[in-house]
């Protein structure tokens, strides 16, 4: 669009004094610098007035940094959210992208699924690629979003929505670290510092199978370390209760279990000592 401007503007002058170019070789040089000043200076301006903002690396700064305490009420927040359902946030079927959703409701979902009928659900349901704070969450509610977005047998498509509210397990991580956009499993190691082992693993770390699940380390059961306190949304091993694979809760695992799936241990690199 600069260009014809440009160019228009050339030819414009060249007619009101008259001037031939091929007789003129001095008025295409000018021409061509005058073209190169305005170019410059349509870039300058684009990119002051917003119009073609440079985003900054997306490692630069993830989050801002947060407490091991911090973190763990924030993950105890979730777990232990009240919050009431309606028919308003039952949802089967198509949003606006083509992507199905089905809510953990219990009529769907059966044992484990919340409640719409009055009674109180106890913390935020699982939701594929969401990430919402808890305002968020309580405000979506409030709108007659979906609550939550689960698969249940074959998944009958793929993707994100942005219809549902909730958090997945990388989004709920996210939250709890405080990070400026989710991360998911395959790239939040990006932001981490791999442990050697679980043994080095401090309460607010997570431990991570990428494509897989994530889990936030609260601490060991015991002495032995052959068994750890987390807390996560979903649940890696979804058969064994679906009344915590459709929510955030505080759940244990073992160690060997983790070892033998591939799971590492992973501290986010903004984290600190609690004061």
């Amino acid at each position: 669009m600069g260009w014809l401007w440009i160019v228009n503007l050339r030819n414009r002058f060249e007619g009101h004094l008259g001037i031939d170019r091929a007789q003129t070789p001095c008025f295409n040089w000018l021409a061509f610098n005058m073209r190169r000043l305005v170019q410059s200076f349509i870039l300058v301006l684009a990119l002051t007035s917003g119009c073609a903002q440079l985003k900054p690396a997306r490692n630069s700064a993830p989050g801002p940094a947060v407490t091991r305490q911090q973190v763990l009420e924030t993950a105890a927040a979730y777990a232990n959210h009240h919050w009431h359902g309606s028919a308003a946030n039952i949802y089967h079927g198509l949003d606006k992208t083509n992507v199905w959703i089905d809510t953990p409701d219990e009529e769907f979902w059966g044992p484990g699924g919340w409640y719409s009928d009055g009674r109180t659900n106890i913390g935020v349901p699982y939701c594929w690629g969401g990430a919402s704070t808890l305002a968020e969450f309580d405000r979506g509610l409030l709108q007659g979003r979906p609550a939550g977005y689960q698969f249940k047998g074959p998944r009958k498509s793929h993707g994100d929505s942005a219809l549902p509210v909730g958090v997945d397990c990388s989004g709920f991580v996210s939250c709890c670290w405080g990070l400026y956009a989710r991360r998911s499993t395959y790239d939040i190691g990006e932001i981490c510092e791999q442990l050697p082992g679980y043994d080095d693993l401090r309460p607010g770390d997570a431990v991570n199978k990428p494509y897989a699940h994530v889990i936030l380390f609260v601490g060991w059961v015991d002495g032995t370390h052959q068994k750890m306190r987390v807390f996560e949304s979903g649940h890696a091993k979804r058969g064994d209760d679906p009344n915590i694979y459709t929510r955030v809760h505080e759940g244990t695992y073992d160690r060997d279990w983790l070892m033998q799936h591939g799971f590492v241990a992973l501290r986010y690199k903004d984290i600190v000592e609690s004061q």
